[in-house]
């Protein structure tokens, strides 16, 4: 983690997260739904009025107006804020891990392309290609601006699509059902070229850890047994790239663990 915090930089970092944040939200909605996100200004999806500046400034906007829109006073849900302030968090993270550098660019795409899939797949219970795809682009980036090894972005997605669909045989011999989704196993093939082989384990352990707290607070909530794996696979990944360091503490208490059970 870079010590050397510039308090205003990372007050801009914060900033940015908000803005992209409130750009995420729109994606998330209109994405699956085959609407354009790039051209179209945004408006309410119930009235379809055209919503102005002062409907869309991320956070203060939607606490202002209550969570409402300005004009048919419909519910917009708590997703919105909740979608700014998380990427909010991640760009700063992004910003003390990388400083300000290509690196933290890359990084905080990631963020953002990340936390599009998470509104998405918990909405959804899809993750689309074309979002797989911009992740296995960015990962293809981020090992350059890192100078990793070649082999990691080229044997890293055939490993991670080979892992992806041995969980989603043993999930399915194990429950008889289907457990991972094909977009959760083309997810893991765009987190390969950003996952090194010492990560893999801890990137399992923590994807399954969040997976199990994921599962507990979507049956508190009467959702079901079934839960969308993304967000908790997504989230992983993003914590290795972001706190490298914790991997290979994790790595090292795993390997005296072992060891003192052996000796």
């Amino acid at each position: 983690m870079n010590n050397d915090i510039d308090y205003f930089i990372a007050f801009i970092a914060i900033l940015l997260g908000l803005i992209f944040g409130s750009f995420a939200t729109a994606v998330a909605y209109r994405l699956p739904r085959g609407q354009q996100f790039i051209t179209d200004r945004s408006k309410c999806p119930e009235c379809n009025h055209i919503l102005g500046v002062l409907d869309l400034f991320p956070v203060f906007s939607w606490l202002l107006l209550r969570g409402k829109c300005r004009y048919c006073h419909k519910d917009f849900g708590q997703s919105y804020p909740l979608i700014e302030i998380g990427l909010s968090g991640m760009f700063l993270l992004t910003y003390m891990q990388y400083g300000i550098s290509l690196t933290a660019i890359i990084v905080a795409l990631i963020a953002t392309a990340i936390m599009i899939l998470i509104a998405i797949d918990f909405e959804h219970y899809i993750i689309p290609d074309g979002l797989n795809l911009t992740l296995f682009i960015l990962g293809i980036a981020y090992q350059y601006s890192i100078h990793g090894h070649w082999l990691q972005f080229t044997l890293g997605p055939l490993a991670g699509l080979a892992i992806g669909y041995l969980l989603r045989w043993i999930i399915y011999v194990w429950k008889k059902k289907e457990g991972l989704g094909l977009g959760d196993v083309k997810f893991l093939a765009a987190a390969g070229t950003m996952i090194a082989p010492e990560n893999l384990a801890f990137f399992l352990f923590v994807s399954g850890f969040i997976g199990l707290i994921t599962a507990l607070i979507w049956k508190i909530l009467g959702k079901g047994e079934r839960f969308p794996f993304g967000p908790s696979l997504s989230l992983s990944l993003f914590i290795i790239i972001v706190l490298p360091n914790l991997s290979q503490l994790w790595l090292k208490g795993f390997e005296h663990l072992v060891y003192g059970f052996l000796y």
